[in-house]
């Protein structure tokens, strides 16, 4: 919830996108994103899913998921309609959350 609530080893203290107050405005965006959701009638995974698949028709999302019930709801995503303005919104959303999404350090894979 809060960046102070981590445990002091907690890694996620070391992502720069929960540093320095980002946190709390990347929040305001996360509620933003939820709006959407509550607005559409689905959950926020559904609307995740739903925007991928809106990137084109050579794109198609590929959720992980553990039950049943799961499956189900990731299928129902493919039933929302996002208008272009609501695409445009979550795109540009998801590309205002400041700071890298690893540490420095973690930004390099020599195993790609």
């Amino acid at each position: 919830d809060t960046f102070d609530k981590l445990a002091a080893d907690d890694w996620r203290r070391t992502l720069p996108r929960f540093a320095d107050g980002k946190l709390e405005e990347s929040k305001a965006k996360v509620a933003r994103f939820f709006d959407i959701a509550a607005s559409k009638g689905c959950t926020p995974a559904q609307l995740a899913l739903a925007w991928v698949h809106s990137q084109g028709p050579d794109v198609f999302p590929i959720p992980g998921t553990k039950t049943s019930s799961r499956i189900a709801e990731n299928a129902r995503a493919v039933q929302i309609h996002l208008s272009n303005e609501e695409i445009q919104e979550i795109a540009d959303a998801a590309q205002s959350i400041d700071g890298a999404r690893y540490p420095h350090e973690g930004q390099f894979n020599d195993r790609m």
